[in-house]
């Protein structure tokens, strides 16, 4: 039993990479030509790389963080831009490290840094996720309806979830808060999630309203790489192709994404682009998106770590 023990943690970290190999091998044995993705990857327009790289570095560290700087305002957390960016980039770096979850890690930071309560800090960590996850369905569904086009025949969908989606979550964390499970830690989690009702009046709706602009910027990111290896996507067609690209990046079975997004970009715009063209774009997106930042954010492990176990023994 203990040697399973010792193995679980090992399959965990060591699976993601794998299956990102594993994909990428499977999507580079699919082009008709090897050497024409080397052209096509050396041959790139380094005009648009440099300006989605730009725009990468100001969604994350200055649109994203600020978004999480915001809700931290609302609960009286003394925040800062500089201090809510070194986070983000200590995201990255975990999750490409498989050392934590890294929403954990920053309710654990908030904990130990302010003194705030582990529930009400985890809720704080989840409910930007939450909303930035209801923002993807519905520019999903404004990309899908101002396109035309629906070939997973999903649009039903979509207008189910983002119309049933607030209430039903609503009610889901209400019964959870005074349903019989006991003080547990589901319902614990959902009484401080709840607590977000009690939050000043236009925090939401500029929570909201940051993780669109998010997206827009992740929309124009996508568009730029895509134009560096000389295709032109349309914004509608993007509204729905970046929102899946995040949903099914964001899932833990791949190493940051790679793999899986371009998986999903050389699928869903396979009319619009060769397969050399599209996995192209979608090689340069995981390795100057996610990847550099996971890299840049290598350094600030240990000071992370260091505050971290300081502020404990402080405590």
């Amino acid at each position: 039993m203990q040697d399973r023990g010792n193995i679980r943690p090992i399959l965990r970290r060591g699976l993601p990479p794998l299956i990102t190999v594993l994909i990428l091998y499977l999507l580079y044995r699919s082009v008709d030509d090897p050497r024409r993705l080397l052209d096509v990857l050396a041959s790139a327009d380094p005009k648009y790389i440099l300006l989605a790289v730009a725009l990468v570095m100001i969604n994350n560290l200055l649109a994203s963080a600020w978004e999480h700087q915001t809700l931290a305002k609302a609960l009286d957390l003394p925040l800062g831009l500089a201090e809510s960016s070194f986070l983000k980039l200590v995201n990255y770096s975990l999750r490409a490290l498989f050392l934590k979850a890294s929403d954990l890690s920053r309710a654990v930071y908030y904990q130990r840094r302010f003194g705030m309560d582990l529930g009400l800090a985890t809720a704080a960590t989840v409910m930007i996720p939450l909303v930035n996850l209801y923002v993807l369905l519905l520019a999903c569904l404004i990309g899908i309806s101002i396109s035309g086009s629906d070939p997973y025949g999903i649009k039903p969908w979509l207008w189910a979830a983002v119309l049933l989606g607030p209430p039903v979550v609503f009610i889901g964390l209400k019964s959870l808060r005074s349903a019989s499970l006991g003080h547990g830690k589901l319902a614990a989690l959902a009484a401080n999630l709840s607590r977000f009702g009690e939050l000043p009046r236009g925090t939401m709706p500029l929570v909201f309203g940051q993780g669109f602009l998010c997206l827009m910027l992740e929309v124009s990111i996508l568009g730029l790489f895509l134009k560096s290896v000389g295709l032109t996507v349309p914004l509608s067609m993007l509204l729905w192709v970046v929102p899946s690209i995040q949903v099914i990046a964001n899932l833990p079975v791949t190493l940051l994404g790679i793999g899986a997004r371009e998986w999903v970009i050389v699928t869903l715009l396979a009319a619009l682009g060769s397969p050399e063209e599209l996995l192209a774009a979608g090689l340069l997106s995981s390795s100057l998106d996610r990847l550099l930042l996971a890299l840049i954010g290598l350094p600030a492990l240990g000071p992370f770590i260091r505050r971290l176990k300081g502020n404990k023994h402080a405590s």
